[in-house]
């Protein structure tokens, strides 16, 4: 799992693996630390998350048949307010759908991975649309290009651990969809 963030204007990597990087060129800088969380029930930590924060929704296709959507939080949101006819001028502003919905998918998230978050203590920020394209793959059955949208949400904070093993399970295995696009690696500090 990985995250990358940038420092100067230089990319910087996060990567949580079970084997230590080997730099094999001098073209990266690689600092390794031993990763073993120690953390309590009711402990607080300072946290920041890169996801993908994600609803599903069914639907049936052209045939009648259940069909499953993701969609992110946010464009599910303004659909939402779009279905209800909610007129554009009374609509909140984007970085408040952003924090809104943000905040409440983590919040269902602490619930199973052992930490709850509190309104006013989390900042959901950089909502951020980013599409792969995909090459054409006969051995895949990928007819044409494909693209991928991903949107993340940048989330940092106080959390509260609940469950020190489910939050240290969540830690090393991360929080939310598209880990291989560099989201659910929840960096972690104790707070003071």
């Amino acid at each position: 799992m990985y995250r990358q963030d940038e420092k100067n204007g230089f990319p910087l990597f996060y990567i949580l693996s079970e084997q230590e990087p080997e730099a094999n060129v001098d073209l990266w800088q690689i600092e390794s630390k031993e990763y073993k969380p120690l953390l309590s029930t009711g402990q607080k930590l300072v946290f920041s998350l890169r996801a993908n924060p994600i609803v599903t929704r069914w639907d049936e296709d052209e045939n009648g048949k259940p069909h499953q959507h993701r969609h992110d939080v946010v464009m599910d949101a303004k659909t939402r307010m779009e279905k209800e006819v909610i007129s554009k001028n009374k609509r909140p502003q984007v970085p408040e759908i952003v924090q809104k919905e943000g905040f409440e998918w983590l919040r269902k998230k602490g619930d199973n991975n052992g930490f709850e978050v509190e309104e006013g203590q989390v900042i959901a920020t950089g909502y951020r649309c980013n599409r792969f394209f995909k090459p054409k793959d006969k051995n895949r059955g990928v007819k044409g290009k494909h693209s991928v949208n991903i949107s993340t949400i940048d989330f940092s904070g106080i959390l509260t651990v609940t469950n020190p093993e489910s939050l240290i399970n969540a830690l090393y295995k991360g929080i939310g969809p598209a880990k291989s696009f560099g989201c659910g690696l929840m960096l972690i500090r104790p707070a003071r």
